[in-house]
């Protein structure tokens, strides 16, 4: 991709976050750091939204979907997860701050009627920078991975189900850490009466290899809940917690909570939109892609993007 085009695109995204945030939050109140080296991996917070499935039924949504045909007991999966995080208010008044970070998975698979399934991804991502400070801004390849998936749990009110996912080391940053990094998705859905439901999606992460130094992380996990209203058969809104918990070889652990107001739109069986505003709350020492401390001015919007059949 062009890169002159690729950071105009990002930084237009970027505003139209800043904006979204706003809005959120008005919506919300009506209705109810520096990281180690050895993580290269989405913001933790990714997590719920790629995991959260469209819940309503085909006949109410606004567009037609699109299924792909099974082959027996077999449904393949192909599609595309978008992810944009904007900048936060103090990288914004600082004029070679961040502006926003994009990252993007395409994945294909398949999935058998008993729950188990097997999936391939690749990833793009890119991080923007102000103009004074273009020369920061970089776009490229990230770290691809396979995954397994497996039910748990299924009845008319509550899903369970788990997933394995390993990554390869393809960035400059999982080369030089050469680790070998695993996660595990636990991933729970509650219905509830009158349109509510409570989510919930556990990620732990594991960073191994021969030798660490101080900084270097071993263990990654966050958990985010969300619990949501649905206002129409499309659109739900609600609220959300990430709690984030990094160990790491001998520097002190750290911890951090953020709290979001999320609206989710699904328009069709094939599309699925979400939009966050996270504020934090807790932050003690070091944790990947968290803010560097508790205020206002750390708030991020975030938006994301499912497009899959």
């Amino acid at each position: 991709m062009n890169k002159k085009i690729a950071s105009t695109t990002v930084l237009a995204v970027g505003s139209l976050l800043t904006s979204l945030s706003i809005s959120l939050a008005a919506n919300a109140q009506e209705s109810t750091s520096s990281s180690t080296a050895s993580i290269a991996t989405a913001p933790a917070s990714t997590t719920a939204a790629t995991t959260t499935e469209p819940a309503a039924a085909t006949s109410t949504l606004p567009l037609g979907s699109i299924k792909a045909p099974k082959v027996g007991d077999f449904a393949p999966t192909v599609g595309l997860k978008v992810l944009t995080t904007g900048a936060r208010n103090y990288e914004l008044q600082d004029t070679k701050g961040r502006r926003a970070y994009g990252k993007t998975e395409y994945f294909a698979g398949v999935t058998h009627t008993s729950g188990w399934g097997a999936q391939a991804m690749a990833v793009t991502r890119g991080t923007t920078y102000s103009a004074a400070a273009a020369d920061q801004s970089a776009y490229g390849a990230g770290n691809p991975s396979v995954s397994l998936m497996h039910p748990i749990f299924k009845n008319s009110d509550v899903k369970v189900k788990g997933m394995f996912r390993k990554y390869f080391n393809v960035t400059d940053s999982a080369k030089k850490n050469d680790y070998n990094h695993v996660a595990y998705y636990l991933n729970a859905d509650w219905k509830l009466a009158r349109g509510w439901a409570v989510a919930n999606s556990l990620v732990p992460r594991t960073f191994l290899k021969g030798t660490y130094v101080d900084n270097d992380t071993i263990v990654y996990a966050d958990d985010t809940t969300t619990v949501t209203n649905a206002i129409y058969p499309w659109m739900k809104l609600g609220l959300g917690q990430v709690f984030a918990f990094e160990r790491h070889q001998a520097a002190a652990n750290g911890t951090s909570l953020q709290l979001f107001p999320v609206a989710m739109f699904t328009p069709s069986e094939n599309i699925y939109i979400e939009a966050r505003w996270y504020l934090p709350v807790h932050k003690v020492n070091v944790v990947d892609d968290t803010p560097e401390r508790v205020a206002l001015d750390n708030s991020q919007a975030q938006l994301f993007m499912q497009i899959s059949m």
